[in-house]
């Protein structure tokens, strides 16, 4: 039974404005594998990027929807992104005004020795988007 779980499926995030969601995603290279409107109440956009998912969902209920812009809890803590540019990623981040949360481009030895560098900005639901780069 240990082996139940082979990887993520995807990764949902509560959106409250679907199409500044999925436009975002879209700069850092994802693209829409599959949309539906109004699906069990909700707008859906499962955004695809080399095997990697993210489900953007927006409530058709206007209370609902809101509430999900004032959550401070149930939220994923972050979305880590892999990277083979990761000075160009922060630039164009930079540029865009994008939120950095940590103190620029930082590094970690947790895949010691290999050496990995990364950066947190905002998205525009208040998700935290690492993006990382691992070299030998």
């Amino acid at each position: 039974m240990a082996d139940m779980a082979k990887g993520f499926a995807h990764i949902g995030v509560p959106c409250t404005d679907l199409e500044k969601a999925v436009s975002f995603y879209e700069e850092f290279g994802f693209h829409p594998a599959a949309k539906a409107r109004d699906l069990n109440g909700y707008h859906v956009a499962m955004m695809e990027n080399s095997g990697c998912i993210i489900e953007l969902y927006e409530s058709v209920d206007p209370e609902e929807r809101d509430a999900a812009g004032r959550r401070n809890d149930g939220h994923v803590d972050h979305i880590a992104l892999k990277t083979e540019d990761l000075d160009g990623v922060y630039a164009y981040c930079v540029k865009k005004n994008y939120p950095v949360v940590t103190d620029g481009i930082e590094s970690t030895d947790i895949w010691s020795p290999k050496k990995c560098r990364y950066f947190t900005i905002t998205g525009p639901n208040r998700e935290r988007v690492e993006f990382s780069q691992t070299e030998e």
